[in-house]
This record gives structure tokens, sequence and C-alpha cells, in this order.
């Protein structure tokens, strides 16, 4: 992603509650665990089925809660490659019935999301078009829906827990320079997942 995107979409969550009265912004760190592993089935390689990611956000109503974040893991796969991914993401909670300065609420959450991954050759077995080919299952773009739900222990810090569904999708192309030419395939998967996170606002 762009910096200059990363930065405008980091400016419009920070600027969003000047516009509001008494509105607050919020950091969180969250931890997102899957029924499986993250990578497309049909796919050779392993990935981790957990993610650690942080995101700040705001209330633009009394409601609904937009943040903005990344998550940022390495992993190997069967000692042949190793990739990093950053993956940035933007999503939205939905209070029906916001609790005040402490108790409980529940909420629906939807988010998308894109990878950008930088996949190394352990033992320079691949050329530069072959992982080019490789890297594209990792390169994930999906988006979630689930429902969850908050705890606030005071005004500055709350932690919650949500459940729901993630699509992930890539689609994997080699070049003619590639050993795997002609290879060209869609992955569409879809995983459950569970999220925990603490919240603390400013």
């Amino acid at each position: 992603m762009p910096k200059k995107t990363i930065i405008f979409c980091l400016f419009c969550v920070l600027i969003l509650p000047a516009f509001q009265q008494n509105a607050t912004a919020s950091i969180g760190i969250r931890w997102t665990f899957y029924n499986a592993e993250i990578l497309p089935d049909s796919f050779s390689g392993t990935s981790p089925n957990h993610q650690t990611g942080a995101y700040i956000g705001s209330f633009v109503s009394n409601g609904e809660f937009i943040y903005f974040g990344a998550r940022y893991y390495s992993f190997s796969s069967k000692n042949e490659t190793s990739a990093t991914i950053f993956q940035p993401f933007i999503g939205l909670r939905y209070y029906p019935r916001r609790a005040s300065a402490s108790g409980a609420s529940a909420y629906l959450t939807a988010e998308v999301f894109k990878s950008y991954v930088k996949l190394k050759s352990k033992e320079g077995n691949y050329s530069n078009a072959d992982l080019e080919y490789l890297k594209k299952p990792y390169s994930l773009s999906g988006f979630s829906f689930g429902i969850g739900g908050s705890y606030n222990i005071s005004a500055d810090f709350a932690f919650g827990a949500e459940f729901g569904l993630r699509w992930f999708y890539s689609k994997a192309k080699a070049s003619s320079e590639s050993s795997f030419y002609p290879g060209n395939k869609d992955y569409l998967e879809r995983r459950l997942y569970t999220l925990i996170y603490i919240d603390f606002a400013w």
C-alpha cells in the first residue's frame, strides 16, 4: 500500500473525532485465531492460524466505531521459503445500544483487508520469477463479517471479543520466465475466526 494512502487513512480516523462533541479516539491491540491455517487448503505451504494486530479508531457517532490498523507476521514454508506479511485493514463496529462509561455492549462488525508479502528463498532454489508466483497465495485480500461484545471497565479502558466468518482471495499467475509457467490459479477460502482485543481511549 502506498505510504500516502496509509497516512491519509490514518489522518481520517484521527481527525473525525474533532467534528464530534465529546468524541474519543482509541488505540487497540487484538489477537485473532482461525479454525485452520490461513493459506488455501490446496496450497502446499504452511501458515499460522493466529495473528496479532494493532489499530486506532474513533466513534463517528454514538453507535459507529471506525478503525484502521495492520497485522504483521512472518513464517517459514517447508524449509524452502520464508515470508513476512504486512496486512492493513479497515473496519466498522456498529453498536445498536452502546453502553456508557461502564457496562457491556453488543455489536455487529465488518472489515476489509489486503496483504503485502515479501518472500525469500532459503536455499536459492527459486528464481525471482518463481518467487513472484509463489508469493501470490500469501497475498490475500478479503473481508469479514461478525458479531461481538465489549465491556467498558471505565471510560478509558475496555476489552471485548468477536466471532465471525472471513473470506480470503488470491490469484496466482506465473510469468513465462517462471518454472511454474503456465500456472494460473484462483484461491478462495473461508475461515471461522475468533478475536479478542483491548482498547485504550484518550
